[in-house]
């Protein structure tokens, strides 16, 4: 009988739920699957009450049940004379609410928690407002104040403390944490919990020092250490509490050693793939840290560490300019190991980044460096090879008697991955240098084979990725031609509008086919590797979607060379490249980029289009995270630091580099900032078709959560007149996140 009940529910046209009831107001949302008026009333007893309900747009519930439910949402004021009537041990049970004479059931826990979760966002972006606005001063104060202004309730309380732990550690006020009684409960993580829970969990045996707790609560975060977050900033703050600010209480050696034990582990379990986490400054800066305390422990102890120091940090650029920095603030000699190493790593770095040797005189010079890192196991040994021998070993052009060595070296190293990838460039198929790899990180070349030697000398390269752009491509191409751009790497995921066929016949252009999932390659960051490593290492390289415009100072007459001499003067191999979303001042079918060029059809966006997020780093705790303002305005019900809007686009590409997903990060970068901007054309009169397609596809970001929420919003245009601005001079700053 039940299930014939639960049958009977899911075929009634009525759906929906109470999500909050309180004495003053009732909020939640119902519709009609068959499009008829809804009737809402509070049912008390045998007492009808009529209710006259305010309705609003939820975009969650037009993303599940259709576009036309968007108005979904119900808030309905009550008179408290009403639920003071009910029996006061279970009011809600008394209450109905019914909606054509159904009764509404109330929701699940995650929904009716959704008012602690506005509080908690709340109170966040007040608190990043006013370090905004007050840069220099505390935040612990701070952050009392907002708790006491915004009267947070006990779950958005602690919501509020748990997400600005990982800032306090970070600034170095982690001991202001000790004042907050219920600190221990807010931390306590099950062996279950995600990393994030778990790296919380490490401040309070560390503000205790309590060096086997700490220990114990390193060992159960490293046991799982890729399972979500992981707050970096608390495990630096903790290891850092314990091993240098108490002189007086120096760590028991038995307890040091299981700790360098457990933070070993949590290395070997983040892995050293290039999309890891491995090169977070958090993590490099934990390791120096131990590698300063343990410098009279026990040789086998310190020998460990050392030797898992160049394993995941001997290729790494800032490993080496952090240990520099805190040998100097703290004079002593350098082990022996770690001093060959640094010189090997300077060897390689002067030798990689030597202006325009020949082949044959980079192969010499790297050859002693790679092979002596391979030795010493490190783990980007092999990806180093490959950026080194693949761009030379492609057919017709014969393998250099100098990089026969190095040939011998990566096939002992790891002989069955150099023999699958032996022939790759000899093919049409390529991979990300970095292993391991997946099937699904591949692209395969379209273009004859021919258009590889035209990538030798050109100045700048743009690397694409995109799939049905058949209306944009023209616009696309013809801006960057216009730049003086001619040398364009095309990759396209499974178009079948026309874009492959435009682009096959293009002259300038080398088109490969990624016939994997976007999902599964790094929201196509494996596909730019692949390009970058095997064709375009230490080149000037442009890497964007075809919805991404480059401006910039001086934009059109200056040529885009010009900058890429002063990043070259100023030292730098990087720079940022924020999006500034674009959009019509009317409709957006306005828009249509197929009779109008977009810069003309969709010449509008925020007067402030960038907001500032001081309560992250970013991907590898390195940089200031911005956001898009104009997504924010649309998407009110977002998380406070979703929409992250810099991008690190304009590279000259080093193997050492890591690009986190979207390129919204990028890790061993010299970044310059020289004003770059790329107008981003994401909004225009095919958006709400592409919405459509990406949510049944399901590969954008966490299963195409911004596209679901566009999902619900009416016909209409973006357009603010007190936000939005038409074709004025772009901002070069952002504005606070409010």
């Amino acid at each position: 009988m039940s299930q014939l009940l639960r049958r009977l529910r899911a075929l009634h046209p009525i759906r929906g739920y109470v999500e909050r009831l309180t004495p003053t107001h009732v909020e939640g949302w119902v519709l009609h699957r068959g499009g008829r008026p809804i009737r809402l009333s509070l049912h008390l007893g045998h007492r009808r009450y009529p209710l006259t309900p305010v309705w609003s747009q939820r975009l969650d519930v037009a993303a599940r049940e259709g576009e036309r439910f968007a108005q979904a949402g119900f808030y309905c004021r009550l008179d408290p004379s009403l639920t003071a009537a009910a029996p006061s041990a279970d009011a809600q049970a008394a209450i109905q609410i019914r909606a054509n004479g159904r009764r509404l059931p109330q929701a699940p826990a995650a929904t009716a928690a959704r008012a602690e979760r506005r509080q908690h966002w709340a109170a966040l972006r007040a608190l990043n407002a006013q370090l905004l606005d007050q840069p220099e001063a505390a935040v612990f104060p701070q952050a009392c104040a907002i708790e006491r202004q915004l009267g947070l309730s006990a779950t958005a309380r602690r919501d509020y403390w748990r997400s600005i732990i990982p800032l306090l550690c970070q600034q170095g006020e982690g001991q202001a944490l000790a004042s907050l009684a219920e600190l221990p409960a807010w931390c306590a993580a099950e062996p279950t919990a995600s990393a994030w829970e778990r790296s919380l969990a490490l401040v309070p045996p560390a503000l205790r020092s309590d060096q086997a707790g700490l220990a114990q609560a390193l060992d159960q975060l490293a046991q799982q250490p890729a399972q979500g977050w992981l707050n970096t900033e608390c495990l630096r703050f903790a290891i850092g509490r314990l091993l240098v600010t108490d002189p007086a209480k120096p760590a028991d050696p038995s307890r040091l050693a299981a700790l360098q034990q457990a933070f070993l582990e949590l290395l070997a379990g983040i892995g050293t793939d290039a999309f890891s986490r491995l090169y977070d400054l958090g993590l490099i800066d934990s390791l120096i840290l131990l590698l300063r305390a343990t410098q009279d422990a026990p040789p086998a102890q310190r020998e460990a560490l050392i030797t898992a120091a160049i394993h995941c940090y001997g290729l790494c650029p800032s490993f080496w300019e952090r240990l520099d920095r805190a040998w100097v603030a703290h004079p002593a000699a350098l082990d022996a190991p770690l001093q060959a190493a640094q010189a090997q790593w300077q060897a390689l770095h002067a030798a990689w980044c030597a202006p325009e040797p020949s082949p044959a005189q980079r192969l010499h010079a790297l050859s002693a460096p790679l092979q002596a890192f391979a030795r010493w196991g490190a783990a980007d040994s092999i990806a180093f090879l490959h950026h080194l021998l693949g761009p030379l070993h492609s057919a017709p052009t014969p393998v250099p008697p100098e990089a026969e060595p190095l040939l011998a070296l990566l096939d002992q190293l790891s002989p069955a991955e150099h023999e699958r990838r032996r022939g790759w460039h000899q093919g049409a198929t390529l991979w990300p240098p970095g292993v391991p790899t997946q099937a699904a990180h591949r692209i395969e070349r379209l273009s004859a084979p021919q258009r590889l030697a035209d990538l030798a000398d050109a100045p700048l390269v743009v690397i694409a990725v995109l799939r049905n752009e058949a209306t944009l491509l023209p616009h696309f191409l013809a801006h960057y031609r216009q730049l003086g751009i001619h040398r364009f790497i095309i990759i396209d995921n499974g178009s079948d509008d026309g874009s492959r066929e435009t682009l096959l016949v293009q002259p300038d252009v080398l088109l490969y086919h990624a016939p994997g999932e976007y999902r599964h390659a790094q929201y196509g960051v494996a596909w730019q590797q692949a390009a970058l490593g095997n064709l375009c290492a230490g080149q000037w390289t442009l890497l964007v979607d075809a919805d991404e415009f480059l401006v910039y100072p001086g934009y059109p007459e200056r040529p885009l060379t010009r900058l890429l001499s002063a990043l070259d003067d100023q030292g730098r191999d990087a720079a940022l490249t924020p999006l500034i979303d674009r959009y019509p001042q009317g409709d957006l079918a306005d828009a249509d980029f197929s009779r109008q060029a977009p810069m003309r059809a969709a010449p509008c966006h925020d007067r402030q289009p960038l907001l500032r997020w001081r309560l992250g780093s970013g991907n590898y705790s390195n940089a200031e995270t911005q956001l898009s303002a104009l997504r924010h305005r649309l998407l009110p019900e977002a998380a406070p630091n979703a929409f992250t809007a810099q991008k690190y686009a304009l590279v000259r590409y080093r193997p050492w580099m890591r690009y986190a997903q979207g390129l919204h990060d990028v890790a061993n970068a010299r970044v310059g900032d020289l004003g770059l901007r790329l107008l981003h054309f994401k909004y225009h009169a095919g958006f709400r078709e592409r919405v459509r397609v990406e949510i049944e596809r399901g590969q954008h970001f966490d299963g195409a959560r911004e596209y679901q929420g566009y999902w619900g919003m009416e016909r209409g245009g973006f357009w603010d007149s007190e936000k939005s601005v038409e074709g004025c001079r772009l901002p070069l700053a952002a504005q606070k996140n409010k």
